[in-house]
């Protein structure tokens, strides 16, 4: 993989620079943040945990979040992502952490490998990119912000150095197509905005100009449709369960959601005078690289224009992209009008990725041509360019030491599950605090349908500044019958599995205070929807236990097409390599003749 000792230097230079950049997450390693996103996504890993630990269950529901929620469907779910697996292993807190740190690391030796396999630069410009991109702020104000999800951006030049590759050797499609599926499992927008990016460089790959004339390749458009295909054949157990929830909206292609049920959006780039404060600025700036990077970027425009020009134009689509309605074209209005685009209300936040990757990426060009000059002032000029780095270095450096500085501190945990709901303004960083002491929040967040209708035990409001918990006078329990002669005591309570040892003396309804789903399933019994609430309507008299099971079958049609995709995959992926190394063999005996 690596050609000498000076990839091999670079690489250990840049290896010891990042860590030294994320060194306070290793050092904050077990704290956490009081962001909301962190601890809502760090809810999300932690119910995962529990399921898998304290029940045996693979989770397709959380009885914790919203009154008992679907969280197999929702897009922010992780539990089908193969990182999730440090979160089983090292908790929720630790493991966030150490994806963040493998994202980062994978993105940064992916981006050096871009520039030296891919674009061929020199030592010196592939490491002058690499770091201008990883130290940018970006990757560390989303860490900081909690957003680990939209980390998934920082495989996209490893995406690249794969599709590139895969242009002149077939085997690079299989690690290309994994990669990208790994990003729609728990990704949320942040695969749609990859493949409308890489879609568009597609169209501008296969477009050249030549003795005037326009010459269009397909070849690049079948392969990312090809491409595009396997990943949504091998996603088919997310992408199932996710429309089985956004059919609850009324719309499959264009759900409506509690926060977006109409075009609206979030602007953040005002002006040019704004956007050149968030490359620059020094306070939170979200996309600072600093000045040398982009000085850099507009000469080797200059001097590489026929090189870049696509890449430029892909520059300023980004750019109008992120600009939105403050632009005169406004194309973020119309990517929404595209499938499931519709539910984006922050042009900034799904497309500022592509302008820091393209500013750095080409920033580094320019050294292949200043190489060729006086070798004394081409040293000088690598020396303080990598100076240059001590600015953002220290920038994002300081964003990841204020990113988790509270201590995890050990709360009581409860016997008796039940829920809570605070009566004020949708909240998110309770969910967590409750999470963790076996206490289901009802009011939380929720990216497509309400689920409100269990009763909590408790209504939460502040108070002075503190948190009261007021007993709630209409909650009956979490399970009771409505003829109160029968009794019932719960035998099992997880994600989903309930199952309850019943007494009639009459035939009577079993309440559950849990969301009402066509998928529960009973081994006796009828299933109803008692206000959204389920209710089991049972009519044998005596002494005998219950069982429900929760079946989505969405998410089974999704599994069954995802196996099977999966099969065909690998075997292609078998014989690919048994075909590569006949061929070896043979060009072999060949030599030897």
């Amino acid at each position: 993989m690596l050609n000498n000792k000076k990839e091999l230097i670079a690489i250990l230079f840049i290896m010891l620079v990042t860590f030294l950049c994320q060194y306070p997450l290793i050092k904050s390693i077990k704290k956490i943040s009081m962001d909301e996103d962190f601890l809502q996504y760090a809810s999300r890993h932690l119910s995962f945990r529990k399921s898998i630990i304290e029940y045996h269950q693979f989770p397709l529901r959380s009885h914790y979040f919203g009154g008992g929620y679907p969280t197999i469907a929702e897009p922010e779910d992780p539990s089908l992502s193969p990182f999730v697996t440090l979160t089983l292993i090292f908790g929720e807190v630790v493991g966030l952490k150490l994806i963040a740190i493998a994202i980062y690391m994978i993105g940064t030796i992916s981006m050096f490998f871009l520039c030296r396999r891919v674009l061929f630069y020199n030592i010196e410009g592939a490491l002058f990119s690499t770091l201008s991109f990883s130290l940018a702020s970006w990757f560390h104000m989303r860490v900081f912000g909690g957003n680990f999800n939209e980390l998934y951006y920082f495989f996209v030049p490893l995406m690249f150095y794969l599709f590139e590759k895969y242009n002149t050797d077939k085997k690079y499609f299989f690690p290309l197509v994994l990669l990208l599926t790994i990003v729609l499992m728990d990704g949320k927008l942040v695969f749609f905005s990859i493949i409308l990016f890489f879609f568009l460089y597609v169209i501008l790959r296969s477009v050249e100009f030549k003795y005037r004339k326009i010459d269009i390749k397909p070849i690049f458009f079948k392969k990312i449709l090809v491409i595009t295909l396997f990943v949504v054949l091998l996603g088919a157990i997310k992408i199932f369960s996710v429309l089985g929830l956004f059919s609850e909206s009324g719309n499959v292609l264009f759900p409506s959601t509690v926060f977006h049920s109409s075009y609206s959006q979030t602007v953040y780039i005002h002006n040019i005078s704004h956007l050149l404060e968030c490359f620059y600025g020094t306070t939170d700036s979200p996309m600072h690289i600093g000045i040398m990077p982009s000085i850099l970027f507009l000469v080797s425009m200059v001097v590489c224009f026929k090189r870049f020009y696509k890449c430029f134009v892909l520059l300023l689509i980004s750019l109008m992209l992120i600009m939105s309605s403050n632009f005169p074209i406004d194309l973020f209005k119309v990517i929404k009008q595209l499938p499931f685009l519709n539910i984006m209300n922050n042009s900034f936040k799904y497309f500022n990725f592509f302008v820091i990757f393209i500013i750095t990426i080409i920033s580094g060009a320019l050294f292949n041509y200043l190489e060729k000059y006086n070798k004394k002032k081409y040293i000088i000029f690598v020396v303080l360019c990598m100076f240059n780095f001590a600015v953002p270095f220290l920038f994002s450096h300081k964003i990841n030491k204020n990113a988790f500085t509270v201590e995890k501190s050990e709360l009581p945990i409860q016997k008796e599950f039940f829920n809570i709901k605070p009566n004020y303004t949708k909240i998110d960083k309770n969910m967590y605090f409750n999470l963790l002491q076996n206490v289901g929040t009802i009011y939380w967040y929720w990216p497509v349908k309400e689920y409100d209708n269990v009763m909590p035990k408790y209504i939460m409001q502040y108070k002075k500044g503190n948190i009261e918990l007021l007993m709630n006078k209409e909650y009956n329990g979490e399970y009771y019958f409505k003829n109160r002669e029968n009794s019932a005591e719960v035998v099992k309570f997880s994600p989903n599995v309930l199952e309850y040892k019943v007494r009639l003396s009459i035939p009577d309804k079993l309440i559950i205070n849990q969301n009402y789903s066509k998928y529960w399933k009973s081994d006796k019994g009828n299933i109803l929807n008692y206000n959204g609430l389920i209710c089991l309507n049972l009519t044998e008299i005596g002494e005998y236990s219950v069982k429900l099971k929760y079946v989505p079958l969405d998410f089974y049609y999704g599994l069954i097409i995802s196996m099977v995709s999966f099969i065909i995959f690998i075997s292609m992926f078998i014989y690919k390599k048994r075909a590569d190394k006949k061929c070896f063999l043979s060009e072999k005996t060949t030599g030897f003749n």
